[in-house]
């Protein structure tokens, strides 16, 4: 069974806005901070880096979502100082998803759509991602929440782990961030996740200790309290997985290739009628 007693940690990642012109900005040229090498922000066990045009936060893991909002809320509020110093009109804008004007996708690392594989938890196929050329400017940002473990678990179990995060989190979001919609065509599907293990490739894991949940957009951090309480219930009901597979299991990997409405709203109903609905 999969401890209760995981920590939290997350990258989120948030575009600037220019609140005079309403036009999104990229800020690619004003962060020094790479993939490879994120900038240390004065925030402590905080860095920040470029990825595609918005900002990407590097956090420390922390034993509640709530201490982890905290932190992102500080590391916004700092990112927003130093905007102002480059235009008073420059600001974070906490949103999933928004069209660029072309003239700010011409550098080569705004046409990057992720820097290295996810996978489907219920198919463990990798997640089809899209050619930023055929998007018509648009650009997603996201709010992944990694866990980890002291003492590694089976990847079985892991993709278990993951559909709880979508009973709990994934799904009911969708009723939450409508900033999501444009986001989900392309990019955060349910299930979509992450295992880390070394330099191994996904299928080559068998166990590991650490998981990424890549289905978030960053307009759910105006949602601390229901992510909070999402989480809440994935510890409540970790020993309750199988109960919860053969309930709904197959519906969210269906949902998971296509977000039908009428499976949506049928799947809304059987969650609320058996009180496991978050929301």
């Amino acid at each position: 069974m999969i401890s209760k007693d995981f920590i939290i940690g997350g990258d989120p990642e948030f575009f600037c806005k220019n609140i005079e012109t309403e036009q999104y900005i990229s800020l690619i040229p004003y962060i020094a901070g790479t993939k490879k090498r994120p900038e240390t922000i004065n925030i402590k066990g905080c860095s920040q880096l470029r990825d595609g045009t918005a900002i990407e936060l590097n956090l420390p893991p922390v034993p509640e979502f709530w201490m982890l909002h905290k932190i992102i809320s500080d590391c916004i509020e700092y990112t927003n100082n130093w905007l102002k110093e480059l235009n008073p009109n420059y600001k974070l804008d906490i949103t999933s998803s928004a069209h660029f004007n072309n003239d700010e996708l011409l550098h080569k690392e705004a046409r990057v759509f992720g820097c290295e594989p996810a996978y489907n938890a219920y198919t463990s196929k990798e997640v089809f991602r899209p050619d930023p050329d055929d998007l018509n400017g648009l650009r997603t940002a996201s709010y992944h929440i990694h866990y980890g473990w002291d003492h590694d678990i089976s990847v079985v179990d892991l993709k278990k782990f993951i559909f709880l995060n979508d009973i709990f989190l994934g799904f009911p979001a969708l009723f939450l961030d409508k900033t999501d919609v444009l986001r989900k065509q392309v990019y955060g599907s349910l299930g979509e996740h992450r295992i880390k293990k070394s330099k191994l490739h996904y299928t080559e894991i068998t166990e590991c200790n650490r998981v990424e949940y890549r289905t978030l957009g960053a307009g759910m951090h105006e949602f601390p309290g229901f992510i909070e309480n999402g989480i809440k219930l994935i510890r409540e009901n970790l020993e309750n997985i199988d109960t919860f597979v053969e309930l709904y299991y197959n519906d969210l990997a269906e949902l998971s290739m296509n977000l039908d409405s009428k499976l949506i709203a049928e799947l809304k109903t059987k969650l609320i009628k058996n009180r496991h609905y978050n929301g």
